[in-house]
């Protein structure tokens, strides 16, 4: 079956995968979804795609691939400052790969084997959650105007989210765009618990709820950069079994 040439303004997916049935099996998939994509099947290849223009809107990135790696590829596009939404693929087994891969900045991991429809819907979501977390002229004019309500303070932490800062202290925080809409989540429930189910809908965008540990794995992250001591957290709290709730003071 040949697939359909993709529309002019399609979103455009790219994958960065070293294994050719499974690249295959991504394209043609995604490709049948009506997306454009770019398949890559190394690690310095997937790196030029993903910084030359027009850019992908969603990157899926194979880890482990000989010469360089897709943690590589990961590491670099992040201090680079592009913010694409990256998944990546790991090996059943493999947490190690996925922590390291989330630590760097990925957004989501999918473990293989894994089922394309699981695969078009996690893609779905994140073009989804991309769309509603722009920074267009629009987003910017109506979010100024709620500018007094939107620079919060914790503790000694403080978060803006008009402007996509954060301090602690003196110190700058560098927080992504998903770290900044789990914030805003927290704060707006600040108090009370927020599920891991409504954090992978209202967050990550998700209609059909995954099986995976992502939002555990970024909470972890957050509390690196904003607790004093991440092993005993002071703001960002687990309900054992639940979710997550922030306390302030």
């Amino acid at each position: 079956m040949t697939t359909p040439a993709p529309h002019p303004d399609a979103p455009r997916i790219l994958v960065v995968e070293d294994e050719p049935p499974i690249a295959m099996a991504l394209e043609d998939g995604l490709g049948l979804e009506g997306y454009a994509v770019t398949v890559a099947s190394n690690g310095t290849d997937g790196l030029a795609h993903a910084l030359a223009e027009p850019r992908p809107d969603v990157i899926l990135l194979d880890l482990r691939m000989p010469g360089m790696s897709g943690l590589d590829v990961l590491k670099r596009l992040r201090a680079e400052g592009v913010r694409t939404p990256v998944m990546i693929l790991t090996a059943r087994g493999a947490e190690a790969d996925r922590v390291a891969g989330l630590e760097c900045g990925a957004d989501d991991y999918v473990v293989k084997p894994f089922s394309m429809a699981e695969v078009i819907a996690r893609v779905r979501a994140h073009l989804r959650r991309d769309r509603e977390y722009g920074t267009t002229a629009a987003d910017e004019a109506e979010a100024a105007s709620a500018a007094a309500e939107e620079t919060v303070t914790f503790g000694d932490v403080q978060i803006d989210f008009v402007g996509h800062l954060g301090k602690k202290g003196e110190t700058d925080l560098a927080l992504s765009p998903l770290e900044m809409k789990i914030l805003r989540l927290l704060w707006d429930e600040r108090g009370r618990t927020v599920s891991r189910e409504r954090f992978l809908r209202e967050v990550w965008g998700y209609e059909r709820l995954p099986v995976t540990r992502t939002v555990d794995f970024h909470m972890g992250r957050l509390r690196q950069k904003i607790e004093d001591d991440p092993k005993t957290p002071r703001h960002i709290k687990t309900h054992h079994g639940v979710g997550y709730r922030l306390e302030v003071d």
